[in-house]
């Protein structure tokens, strides 16, 4: 069995890396990074590496398209992760801005107050491409929903995707679709015992929110933190995204990624 996850940051992917190693007895690997898909073909040598020392490789910034058609001649399977938009970038603010002395992006940990640094964050262009490239992973009929309910899959299985909130919503749901996806057979309740195991609060010994945002840089955030720093101007200038993410997580046909994002 050889998986590869992808996502952008701050939506959950380490939290499901994690899950997979304990459900798999398998190993976690580094992240790799590539926003343009130029060091794709570099990654390779990794990523075989990776798949012979029974390792999960995880890319932040790969898009399905640019992993299928860089290592196409290998056997394995991917799993894309997702997280509102909005959520997504006040979650990437605090994890910038109270990053470790020498790390994260100064215009972030400079800003005045923490809403001028949830702006800085929003305007910043590498960042508002990130959330445009989960539109890529969100593929319609390639959903954990799609799966279960036998749809049919443009990518001849080898791809499959969940989202932030569906993961909260019901953790065992998700990650027994996605056990089912990859061919695996784990027993209920060995499934829900590992799902408690690595919870935020076992994991944390916290509640989600209940972080000190000036020592805990990695907070992962609550769901609807938006609501708390985004300006009116910014939610009217993100709207279309915002409700596009939201139209794909309800499985509606906006656009076809295939014929748009393969070059």
């Amino acid at each position: 069995m050889n998986v590869i996850i992808t996502s952008e940051m701050r939506v959950g992917s380490r939290w499901v890396h994690y899950l997979l190693r304990d459900l798999t007895g398998y190993g976690t690997s580094p992240e790799m990074g590539d926003r343009e898909g130029k060091k794709m073909p570099v990654f390779l040598k990794r990523l075989m590496g990776f798949f012979h020392k029974q390792k999960i490789p995880k890319f932040h910034h790969a898009t399905q398209y640019q992993i299928l058609r860089n290592f196409k001649k290998h056997d394995y399977k991917i799993i894309g992760i997702v997280r509102n938009p909005w959520d997504r970038i006040t979650s990437l603010t605090f994890h910038q801005r109270n990053k470790p002395e020498g790390k994260g992006l100064e215009i972030i940990k400079g800003a005045i107050n923490d809403v001028e640094a949830v702006r800085e964050c929003y305007d910043y262009e590498d960042f508002r491409l990130d959330d445009e490239r989960q539109l890529i992973l969100m593929t319609p009929r390639c959903s954990t929903y799609a799966f279960r309910n036998k749809v049919e899959n443009p990518f001849d299985g080898k791809y499959i995707w969940t989202s932030y909130e569906w993961l909260i919503n019901d953790t065992f749901r998700e990650i027994k679709t996605i056990l089912d996806f990859l061919g695996i057979k784990k027993k209920e309740d060995f499934i829900k015992e590992e799902i408690r195991k690595n919870s935020f609060r076992n994991k944390s010994g916290r509640e989600p929110g209940q972080e000190n945002r000036k020592d805990e840089w990695r907070r992962k955030g609550v769901t609807n933190d938006w609501m708390n720093w985004f300006t009116p101007k910014m939610c009217r200038e993100g709207k279309e995204i915002q409700e596009t993410y939201y139209m794909l997580l309800k499985g509606e046909e906006i656009f076809d990624a295939s014929k748009t994002h393969t070059e």
